[in-house]
């Protein structure tokens, strides 16, 4: 798994957004499971994640970037996800 984040990386230096799957409602388990095999491949040091739940009506789902720690501009890369996602979540439906 982590071959094909290093290859993404290679031919794409930016950055890798994805949002689990939401077939049988197991984007959860997804989530998790994703994050497992990824930090069990101890990547932390090179990439940075964040992984972010936002709903759509009654439906959760799980959004993440990952960035390699030293693209020259992840500071506002982590920034503007974070602000898409605080929109996403001030607007959902009431």
């Amino acid at each position: 798994m982590i071959l094909i984040i290093e290859e993404f990386f290679r031919s794409n230096p930016d950055i890798l957004l994805y949002m689990c799957d939401s077939a049988n409602n197991q984007q959860a388990q997804r989530s998790r499971l994703f994050l497992h095999w990824f930090n069990a491949y101890g990547q932390q040091a090179e990439y940075y994640t964040s992984t972010e739940m936002v709903k759509d009506g009654d439906e959760e789902n799980y959004i993440a970037l990952i960035v390699k720690r030293s693209h020259p501009q992840l500071q506002t890369i982590i920034d503007v996800f974070n602000k898409q996602i605080a929109m996403f979540r001030a607007n959902k439906p009431q």
